[in-house]
């Protein structure tokens, strides 16, 4: 928790585009302003937590969130 606190810092603090990936969903929402989800190499759904909550892109994505959330 605080070195993604540290690293949340650290972006605002820069006002820099940072890439990073992570296999914790959790995480990605915590961290970034837009998360890329991909399925075997093939982007399925970009955006906020909010658009995946809300309207995810299709039955993976609501699958995916199911698992990896406590929704």
């Amino acid at each position: 928790d605080h070195l993604q606190g540290e690293f949340a810092a650290l972006r605002r603090e820069l006002g820099k585009t940072i890439v990073m990936v992570s296999h914790d969903l959790g995480e990605a929402f915590r961290l970034a302003d837009r998360v890329a989800l991909l399925d075997e190499g093939r982007l399925v759904q970009v955006g906020a937590e909010a658009d995946f909550r809300e309207r995810p892109a299709s039955r993976h994505v609501e699958r995916f969130l199911a698992r990896h959330l406590d929704a």
